[in-house]
């Protein structure tokens, strides 16, 4: 049976609000990526200040009905920095990019580097946490702090639905355990800001200022036999 579609879900101002005072909060340069259901042109405008020339600006949506209205809301903003893609997010995002952050040519070795792209990224997913968990987001999240393609600083919102009574989950989930996944990867956190605001249902954002601590070299080296990069 195929899932209901959301593409007529309504959000309030609270929402509008709070992404507004996130986007201002950004100061450094860089591509964006996330989730903005089909209203894509109030994101654009909130964060366009932080794309250079050649930076993506990335939504990804997996719903076929929404991504329709998003498609064609897209077009509207005539800007070839601005993709949207059909699929599941993380599956999306790093197959939008090549695997590796090296180039290399057969027996030649590392030839050259690619330059990380993403500055920000927007976890809006307006869900439960148990879904998310069933959908893996602990292992994307992963994948994610050792992608090759994130700037540093990288910001990171993601916001989180309290349905089924699972505040405490949610809170602890953002407050703790996705700085661990990050801080195994050498990201510190910065900065971190939690909201709490009611919308379709009760939210919770976390928006988090993430800083490198390793090496430049230490992202993009060739992996070990085995070990694959993300």
């Amino acid at each position: 049976m195929a899932s209901k579609s959301y593409s007529n879900m309504q959000f309030g101002n609270k929402k509008a609000l709070l992404e507004t005072d996130k986007a201002i909060s950004i100061k450094e340069k860089g591509g964006w990526f996330g989730l903005t259901h089909s209203s894509i042109l109030p994101h654009y405008k909130k964060f366009k200040h932080i794309l250079r020339p050649r930076s993506p600006f990335l939504a990804i949506e997996r719903d076929p009905v929404t991504f329709s209205k998003l498609e064609q809301n897209a077009k509207m903003i005539n800007d070839p920095r601005v993709v949207v893609l059909r699929g599941d997010l993380f599956d999306a995002l790093f197959n939008s990019q090549p695997v590796l952050g090296y180039r290399q040519e057969k027996g030649a070795g590392i030839v050259g580097y690619h330059t990380p792209l993403f500055r920000y990224g927007h976890l809006d997913f307006c869900a439960a946490l148990p879904g998310l968990i069933d959908e893996c987001i602990e292992m994307n999240l992963r994948r994610l702090s050792k992608w090759w393609c994130i700037k540093s600083p990288f910001y990171l919102d993601i916001t989180l639905a309290h349905r089924g009574g699972g505040k405490q989950a949610s809170k602890l989930f953002l407050e703790q355990y996705v700085p661990i996944i990050f801080g195994y990867r050498k990201w510190c956190v910065e900065d971190l800001k939690m909201f709490q605001y009611k919308d379709s249902s009760i939210m919770y954002t976390a928006i988090y200022k993430f800083r490198y601590t390793g090496t430049a070299a230490a992202r993009l080296v060739e992996p070990k036999q085995g070990e694959l990069l993300i």
